[in-house]
């Protein structure tokens, strides 16, 4: 279907006169698109016609759509002759196919990129055997087109860039590479709930329950009778300070029984 759309406009160009596109565009286009006026942020005077370049090449194919559908000139203003406009038309989709056929022959369709700096993460992760490395913090953060972090156009190398990246690098390989002859010791350490501070309270007033065996331990009893409306186990009573006695004394004793949800921290 590309051919044979290329095709027709080569055939249409070739039967029409030679365009002038300079004339074209000074007696329809530059009295509202100059370097004074420069409507929609548009000034063809400074606009380069090299179609190679990406900038120009993406305004130059707006330009020739403005044009083929009619948008402009604007319909307040002299519409140019039909035949004017064909040509202009056709001398613009010779220009920006020839243009675009270089750049695909010279890059491809698709232009590199460099790896997101989820993807450096996730690359020396793997090769370094690091399942845990973090390095997300060192690296600058992505450019972003369209809301997509993976587009060529937004990513970016500075100096900052390879910067933190060499450092980043730096940190994996640290962590990489054995430091010592012998492996590091390996310390093990049993923790008990009974002795874990986010526990002690809720223990206490009765929203988390000692099990032992799968059963309620009785060295600290189910606390009961003093649930709210909606069954929450309250935070007062005279039965408190018992109670934080027991569980001190099974802190102490290192209880290893296990801990079991009975109400949620908040009613509801």
């Amino acid at each position: 279907m590309r051919s044979l759309a290329l095709a027709f406009l080569l055939l249409l160009s070739s039967a029409l006169p030679a365009a002038d596109p300079a004339a074209f565009l000074d007696q329809h286009c530059v009295e509202c698109h100059d370097a004074d006026l420069k409507k929609g942020g548009l000034d063809l005077t400074a606009l380069e016609t090299a179609f190679a370049d990406g900038r120009s090449f993406a305004i130059w194919v707006k330009v020739h759509d403005a044009i083929g559908k009619g948008e402009m000139p604007p319909k307040k203003k002299p519409r140019p002759p039909a035949d004017e406009i064909a040509r202009m038309t056709a001398w613009l989709d010779q220009q920006l196919t020839t243009a675009d056929e270089a750049r695909l022959a010279e890059h491809g369709r698709i232009r590199l990129r460099r790896m997101t700096r989820t993807e450096f993460q996730n690359t020396l992760q793997d090769l370094l055997a690091l399942p845990r490395l973090d390095i997300l913090a060192m690296l600058p953060s992505d450019g972003r087109i369209g809301g997509y972090e993976k587009i060529a156009g937004a990513l970016d190398i500075s100096p900052a860039h390879l910067e933190a990246y060499e450092a980043a690098v730096e940190k994996a390989l640290d962590a990489a590479i054995a430091k010592h002859s012998q492996p590091p010791r390996v310390f093990q350490r049993r923790i008990y709930p009974a002795g874990l501070f986010k526990f002690g309270g809720n223990l206490v007033q009765g929203q988390f329950v000692l099990l032992k065996d799968k059963q309620p331990d009785p060295a600290l009893p189910v606390r009961g009778g003093f649930e709210d409306k909606t069954g929450h186990v309250g935070d007062a009573g005279p039965d408190l300070e018992e109670r934080k006695k027991q569980l001190a004394a099974l802190v102490a004793a290192k209880n290893e029984s296990e801990v079991g949800l009975l109400n949620p921290n908040l009613a509801g």
